[in-house]
């Protein structure tokens, strides 16, 4: 099947072309910048995989786009620029995986409100699956996928067991505090992400466009604070809240290894996860602590892989028939 990736030359478009090169269904026939600047070379502008087979990034118009024949298209690209070309891609009959939060919080207002966007089809805006995995519904249909950000993908994998059992209190908030690395912040250059000014620093108090899509997803509402931190990837959730009733930790564990026994992508651990332990891989780390009716669940994710490339390529996989996690794990 042929695709293409919008936004290459970013880190988790880079990540996302090196996964799909060593697929065996996908055939990648172009990978397209962000925006509508010329022909540039990959090894020039993505000088950290040099081994991959891909000569130039080819740029993103319309008239470029309608030369090349593709089933599907993968954008990870700004929400912006997403949600421009979502929306002419779908009515080429493409399939398309959106890495932005274009998509993400399927409500129209709070998507204007938080994202900026004018949106015009709403019908088509609000049938948007949100492609969580493992909690992804296999029936569900449709041309257009959004893939959750990297906080939310930490954060819903962590808390989603105790909420689908009914176990959380709503006597206390949830309270998350999330830690990334430079990477999440993107490639273009600014001061947030600037060597001189990058130690440990919490940033977008009280209005971080991921707490919406978090309450969202999870169906209840928490507290999300994202704090940036001096290391290139790897992300990390460390998550407070109330159970309604007292569970021991192994209780909680059990619960925990039942819910992700089939998936092969979600590690259920003892001892807190770092950020180091999944960088640079496909898996999340995740494991619960519980004191009488006070809980601690900590998740560790590679914020550019399963909060990116690679739960778009397991997307892709599960909706196009294919192994689920061809491409993903080596």
């Amino acid at each position: 099947m042929k695709c293409v990736v919008f936004g290459a030359a970013g880190y988790a478009g880079a990540e996302l072309v090196e996964c799909i090169l060593r697929h065996k269904q996908f055939e990648l026939v172009r990978v397209f910048g962000s925006h509508e600047s010329g022909l540039k070379s990959w090894h020039k502008n993505v000088p950290h995989k040099p081994y991959l087979n891909v000569d130039n990034i080819y740029p993103a118009t319309e008239e470029a786009i309608k030369g090349v024949d593709f089933d599907v298209a993968f954008l990870a690209l700004p929400h912006e620029a997403s949600f421009h070309w979502a929306s002419f891609l779908v009515e080429q009959g493409v399939r398309v995986f959106d890495l932005s939060g274009a998509f993400r919080l399927q409500n129209v207002e709070l998507t204007q409100q938080v994202y900026g966007l004018n949106i015009a089809d709403e019908a088509r805006f609000q049938h948007v699956p949100y492609m969580l995995m493992p909690w992804f519904d296999k029936s569900i249909k449709g041309s257009l996928f959004s893939i959750p950000g990297c906080y939310p993908t930490a954060s819903l994998l962590a808390l989603k067991p105790l909420v689908e059992h009914g176990l959380i209190s709503s006597s206390a908030d949830i309270g998350i505090t999330g830690i990334s690395g430079v990477s999440g912040a993107g490639k273009a250059p600014s001061e947030r992400n600037s060597f001189c000014e990058v130690s440990i620093q919490p940033y977008g108090l009280l209005n971080h466009r991921h707490e919406p899509e978090i309450s969202i997803h999870l169906g209840i509402p928490v507290h999300f604070t994202p704090v940036i931190s001096a290391i290139p990837r790897g992300l990390l959730v460390v998550i407070d809240f109330k159970l309604k009733d007292s569970a021991t930790t192994e209780q909680l564990t059990a619960l925990y290894n039942k819910t992700y026994k089939d998936h092969a992508l979600v590690h259920v651990v003892e001892q807190a996860p770092a950020a180091h332990h999944v960088a640079h891989t496909p898996y999340c780390h995740v494991s619960i602590h519980s004191r009488g009716s006070s809980g601690v669940v900590v998740a560790a994710i590679d914020n550019l892989m399963m909060g990116a490339a690679t739960q778009a390529l397991e997307a892709a996989n599960v909706v196009c028939g294919f192994s689920r996690y061809e491409g993903i794990i080596k």
